[in-house]
C-alpha cells in the first residue's frame, strides 16, 4: 500500500512539473522571447537568407568586398609645424556604394605618442576616390607611420546610390608670387553638373607632385548647390615653399567629391 502512494505522488509530481514547465514555457513565449529580426543569427521572418532577403538587407550585401584605405601619406604645409594627411580610398564593388563610411587613421609620431584620427566619407559604386584631413598639428618630418582602416559602413545598392555624372575643364594654373618668400599656385576651372537634379555639393582636392613623382603639395575647395546642367566655377589655392616649387609638376591631380544628398 506504502508503495503504491510514492508511485501516485511521484505521478502526480510529474503531471505537476509538466504543468509548470509548460506554463514557463507560454510565458517565455509569450513575454521573454525575442522578436524575430535581421539580427539574430536565424533564418526567419520573410528571409531568404539568414539575416538577410525579404524584409532585411538584400543578401548580396553578405558577398560583397570590402572597402580598403591604403597609400596613406603626411604631406608638408606651408606652416612647418603642420601637415595634410591623403588617403586613397577603393570600393571593388560594382552594384553597391556606401554612405557613412568611417575611416580610423593612427598617425605614429618620432616625439610622442600616436596620434589618432576619424574622417567620414562616402564611397559610389566602381569608385576610387581620395581623403584628406587637411592642417593636422603634426610636422611631417616628425611622422614615422600613417596607418587607415575602414572601421564602418553602410552599404547602398546602386540603383539609389549611382555616381552622378559631372564634367571639369577650363582649367588652369599660374604661381602667383613666384620671387617672394611664400609663392601660391592657383588653380581655376569649370565644374559642370551633367544631371537634371542639382547636386547638393561638390568637393575638389588638386594634388601637385614632384618630378619623382611623390606628392609635395595638395588643397582643397567646396562648391555648394550646382543646379541642373549648369556649372561653376571653381579656385584653389595652394601655398608652396620656394624650395618645393622649384621640383614641382605644374599639373595637378584633381579628386572631385559629388554629394547628391
Amino acid at each position: 500500500m506504502s508503495s503504491r502512494r510514492i508511485i501516485k505522488q511521484l505521478i502526480y509530481g510529474a503531471l505537476y512539473l509538466l504543468v509548470l514547465l509548460g506554463v514557463g514555457f507560454l510565458i517565455y513565449q509569450a513575454t521573454l522571447k525575442p522578436a524575430p529580426s535581421c539580427t539574430d543569427g536565424k533564418k526567419n521572418q520573410d528571409e531568404t537568407g539568414i539575416d538577410c532577403g525579404g524584409s532585411c538587407q538584400d543578401c548580396a550585401i553578405n558577398t560583397l568586398k570590402e572597402l580598403t584605405a591604403s597609400g596613406a601619406i603626411a604631406i608638408p604645409a606651408q606652416d612647418s609645424e603642420r601637415s595634410s594627411i591623403y588617403i586613397s580610398l577603393e570600393n571593388p564593388n560594382a552594384s553597391y556604394g556606401a554612405t557613412e563610411v568611417n575611416i580610423e587613421v593612427t598617425v605614429e609620431r618620432k616625439s610622442g605618442a600616436a596620434l589618432n584620427l576619424s574622417e567620414q566619407t562616402f564611397i559610389y559604386p566602381s569608385e576610387r576616390k581620395g581623403v584628406l584631413i587637411p592642417n593636422i598639428s603634426v610636422a611631417a618630418s616628425d611622422i614615422v607611420s600613417i596607418s587607415a582602416v575602414v572601421t564602418e559602413r553602410q552599404w547602398q545598392p546602386i540603383e539609389s546610390f549611382a555616381r552622378p555624372k559631372y564634367e571639369v575643364r577650363n582649367q588652369e594654373v599660374v604661381v602667383v608670387d613666384e620671387s617672394e618668400l611664400k609663392p601660391r599656385i592657383i588653380l581655376t576651372g569649370l565644374l559642370r553638373n551633367e544631371n537634371a537634379q542639382t547636386l547638393r555639393s561638390a568637393e575638389i582636392i588638386a594634388r601637385y607632385r614632384d618630378a619623382n613623382d611623390a606628392v609635395v603639395a595638395v588643397s582643397q575647395t567646396q562648391l555648394e548647390s550646382i543646379a541642373g546642367f549648369e556649372e561653376e566655377s571653381f579656385e584653389l589655392i595652394t601655398p608652396v615653399s620656394p624650395a618645393v616649387l622649384q621640383n614641382i609638376v605644374l599639373e595637378p591631380i584633381l579628386d572631385v567629391e559629388i554629394q547628391t544628398r
